[in-house]
């Protein structure tokens, strides 16, 4: 029970999507592909890509492909201040670096990037 429109629980939100999208076709499916409303995909560039030798030769790893960038601002982390301890472990971690996966222009994770994510799902570092 995620308010949609709720750019608070925007982790949440996606959370629960992935779990329900590997739950229910996890194994049907070589591909997901997340994308917005706004997002243009030109499939058959897609598919090329995907089929191409150099994806072909990783299939066996976890692969998300989309725009991935790196945070190192001071306060890329506000909004879990209340939580110390989590905040310095995950820099520690990180080495005080913040990488993901921008979701505006979409991306694409194989079914090797889902098991894996959705093995993870729970930790607290996820």
């Amino acid at each position: 029970d995620i308010p949609t429109e709720d750019w608070a629980r925007l982790w949440q939100k996606q959370r629960e999507t992935m779990r329900h999208i590997w739950q229910v076709h996890g194994k049907e499916y070589d591909w997901f592909l997340k994308a917005d409303l706004d997002t243009y995909v030109i499939m058959e560039n897609l598919k090329a890509y995907l089929a191409s030798e150099e994806i072909q030769s990783k299939k066996d790893q976890p692969l998300i492909l989309g725009r991935r960038v790196s945070r190192r601002e001071e306060k890329w982390y506000q909004g879990f201040d209340h939580n110390k301890t989590l905040v310095d472990e995950f820099l520690k971690k990180s080495h005080n670096k913040f990488h993901y996966t921008m979701g505006g222009a979409g991306y694409v994770m194989n079914q090797k990037y889902m098991e894996t994510f959705y093995e993870s799902i729970d930790e607290q570092f996820c």
